[in-house]
């Protein structure tokens, strides 16, 4: 018996949907988790010959070339280990070598012997050392925790202790961040506020942001190249310091999280990323801005891996380091990320309807419009990542559930199914 079998076919407007937005690049951060310990990750570096360098809370130090991992841990029986495997931060000074702040003073590897020195000095010895930055001067600077703020000549090995200006408890703070100034002096940031290090009179003074009292507790510390600083607080969110030419600091706050900002990084794409604990990543403009927040979803294999990222850091490809609080690394890698995966993911509304694609076209708006085996019909913006099941459409109600076999587009930018 012959059958006759009835053809459908579909007539939609491609007009009847705006024009897709002009906005930053998205970023699929991938998970390295193999062989990275589970302890929060609490700094990342790349050293001159491409390795990544990994501090760790509680599991040592690690390099990473890319393939395999090297593990560092304080081993109590070598003096030559680390002094401990509480690893608070790492820092790479401008001859390549690699300093490391722990909860037990401070270290220097030593590539060549691939062992440890301790910094055994009085005052920063057994001090848990939560800050290393160098001055335009060559000085390494030190923070510690409520022990006060040293510097160390790398040539000599003198170690000295930086003093309060009258009314400045700045030593007595926990030092969270460090960073270089022009002419030797240095910004530091604290529990208690924001310090300026004066070169020329070797003084620790209380920063004042406009007329604002110094009530910031701060975590970290970022400067640009236009010389702004930029400052990730406790709860307060983001401020971003201009310095005007009688030296005085204005800000601009921008609170779009109450949380701890752990990190601050400028872009080449002149946007700034921000990792907090428990809010995720913000990607922000340069006007402070928020353009994405990057957040957990459990139901997204893309998404990041935790909400709490202690660490973030750029690498000499531009490829972006996430280090979690308790989930490993996530990397963003823009030649990895050329080729992503589309797919049809259970229990979310972002993906495609069924997993049995049986065309694709591309229109002049940078659509894709995909067809299915049972799922009707997708558009799917390639700028945004979002997609639009034309099957939720009260206008294309009848797609639904749709096997759908071809596609074409005309001259008109018509769309055309046959099922």
């Amino acid at each position: 018996m012959r059958l006759n079998i009835a053809i459908i076919v579909c007539l939609i407007s491609l007009a009847t949907f705006g024009q897709s937005q002009t906005i930053a690049d998205r970023y699929n951060f991938v998970t390295i988790d193999e062989g990275i310990p589970k302890s929060a990750i609490t700094g990342i570096l790349q050293d001159n010959d491409g390795l990544i360098w990994i501090a760790t809370y509680g599991e040592g130090l690690y390099n990473y070339n890319g393939t395999d991992l090297k593990a560092f841990k304080q081993n109590s029986t070598d003096s030559t280990s680390i002094n401990s495997s509480i690893v608070h931060t790492i820092y790479l000074d401008s001859k390549d070598q690699l300093w490391v702040g722990t909860s037990k003073g401070l270290n220097l590897y030593n590539r060549t012997l691939n062992n440890f020195t301790s910094y055994n000095s009085k005052g920063i010895k057994d001090v848990p050392v939560f800050s290393i930055n160098e001055s335009s001067k060559g000085l390494l600077f030190i923070g510690t925790q409520a022990h006060g703020l040293y510097t160390l000549d790398p040539i000599t090995n003198k170690m000295s202790e930086i003093r309060d200006a009258l009314d400045s408890n700045g030593s007595k703070s926990v030092i969270n961040a460090i960073v270089s100034l022009p002419q030797g002096n240095m910004m530091i940031g604290s529990n208690l506020g924001l310090y300026h290090y004066n070169a020329e009179k070797d003084i620790l003074n209380e920063q004042k942001i406009g007329n604002d009292k110094n009530s910031y507790a701060i975590q970290s510390l970022s400067v640009d190249e236009n010389h702004n600083i930029w400052v990730g607080t406790f709860s307060k969110g983001l401020l971003k310091l201009t310095r005007n030419d009688q030296g005085v600091f204005s800000s601009q706050q921008f609170s779009f999280t109450d949380k701890r900002i752990f990190g601050i990084k400028k872009l080449n794409n002149q946007t700034i990323i921000c990792a907090t604990e428990n809010d995720g990543v913000f990607v922000l403009d340069t006007f402070g801005n928020p353009i994405y927040n990057y957040t957990y979803d459990k139901f997204d294999p893309n998404s990041i891996r935790s909400n709490s990222i202690w660490s973030v850091f750029v690498d000499n490809q531009d490829r972006i380091w996430l280090g979690y609080y308790n989930k490993g690394i996530g990397v963003y890698d823009k030649f990895y990320d050329k080729f992503h995966d589309i797919q049809s993911l259970p229990y979310s509304t972002n993906s495609l309807q069924s997993p049995s694609v049986t065309g694709i076209l591309q229109d002049t708006d940078n659509n894709l419009w995909i067809g299915m085996d049972g799922g009707g019909i997708d558009k799917y913006n390639l700028k945004t990542q979002e997609f639009h099941h034309l099957s939720d459409d009260q206008n294309y109600k009848s797609l639904e559930k749709l096997d759908i076999q071809t596609l074409f587009l005309d001259n008109d930018e018509n769309l055309w199914a046959g099922t």
